[in-house]
């Protein structure tokens, strides 16, 4: 993925990746701060105040995009990731659950994967 994100250029300043702490080793090797979401917790940490933690470091926050979906964790590195939680806030375009950049890779990929079935 860091290559194809090279070829294109590369002028981001900041990534929005579907998945979670494994994903933001991408935004370490780009070196660019990287936002993760992802449907579950990524780990069995201790959870307060919607924040997930783990050794005393805040790890994820859990997200309600919409009052009757379940809710997304997001995880940061190169950022708060209480902040790194507004900003996929006020990414999320009703009706949808995911942020807006996601929603559209999300529906790029079944698109593509489509055409392969």
């Amino acid at each position: 993925m860091a290559a194809a994100y090279r070829k294109t250029g590369g002028d981001a300043e900041l990534l929005m990746v579907e998945g979670s702490l494994g994903m933001l080793a991408l935004g370490a090797e780009l070196r660019l701060p990287c936002v993760a979401v992802a449907k579950s917790a990524p780990i069995d940490g201790e959870e307060r105040d919607a924040v997930v933690y783990l050794d005393g470091e805040p790890l994820a926050k859990k997200v309600q995009t919409k009052g009757y979906a379940r809710a997304l964790f997001v995880s940061a590195r190169g950022l708060d990731v209480k902040a790194a939680a507004v900003m996929v806030l006020d990414a999320v375009v009703l009706p949808h659950k995911w942020p807006e950049p996601l929603h559209h890779a999300r529906r790029l990929a079944k698109q593509a994967t489509a055409s392969f079935v």
